[in-house]
């Protein structure tokens, strides 16, 4: 809605889309990006025959992800991947997980773990560019809370996110409505509908752009935090 009290609203989304393609072709390595986004790993997926692959990002796995009002899902990433995981056997897909850039180095021990639990799922460098996802034409990504939804969707690759965001008051970035409904998507990760419009355009522009002062953000408060409410996942 912040958006829409910008002048020239049009010119806006034309000057994000133009930066956004360009970063997305990696061709350009815009100030706005993190800088671990710079550094990029070429990855050659033309000898996975599978036509179906799919992509999981986590985000750290020790970042505590409580900020936000409606996470109730999965209260952290861990158990957010562990469902994505026990789930992904159940199909035929090529599956895909590639940490966080900036992942805290105690996840390597982690990630050793699932690969000897999960023999089948790729384990990739966490530089991968996301232009060899593209390339790979690859049919989804799952993401817990990512604010780089909306490059995926640029580069044409559909996006699951299973936890509110920064990104949940716009188009593409409504999250899951429940576990049973997240169980159904990774099932039908192959099949993901492709959210593209204007709105991942007006959120690039909002959140790096000079109009992040009328970015609003619904975190929840100190005040507010019940553990009693998450009592299921504290331990």
């Amino acid at each position: 809605k912040n958006f829409e009290k910008l002048r020239n609203k049009r010119k806006k989304i034309l000057v994000a889309k133009k930066e956004l393609n360009r970063i997305s072709s990696g061709v350009y390595k815009s100030p706005n990006v993190h800088k671990f986004n710079f550094k990029n790993i070429d990855y050659d997926f033309s000898k996975d025959e599978n036509k179906n692959k799919i992509l999981v990002l986590p985000p750290c796995l020790f970042d505590a992800l409580l900020q936000f009002r409606k996470t109730k899902n999965f209260l952290e990433p861990y158990e957010w991947l562990k469902f994505i995981l026990k789930n992904a056997k159940r199909t035929n897909f090529s599956w895909y997980i590639k940490p966080h850039p900036n992942e805290h180095v105690r996840s390597d021990k982690t990630f050793e773990k699932l690969k000897k639990k999960y023999p089948k799922i790729n384990f990739l460098d966490k530089f991968t560019s996301i232009q060899d996802f593209k390339k790979a034409n690859f049919k989804s990504m799952f993401t817990y809370q990512s604010t780089g939804a909306h490059e995926y969707i640029n580069a044409n690759i559909p996006v699951v996110i299973a936890e509110d965001n920064l990104q949940s008051s716009f188009k593409f970035g409504k999250p899951v409505k429940n576990k049973k409904d997240f169980q159904k998507k990774i099932l039908n990760a192959d099949n993901i509908k492709l959210e593209k419009n204007d709105d991942i355009y007006k959120f690039y522009y909002m959140f790096n752009f000079g109009a992040s002062n009328f970015f609003e953000y619904n975190f929840i408060s100190d005040k507010e935090f019940n553990a009693n409410d998450f009592k299921d996942f504290i331990k």
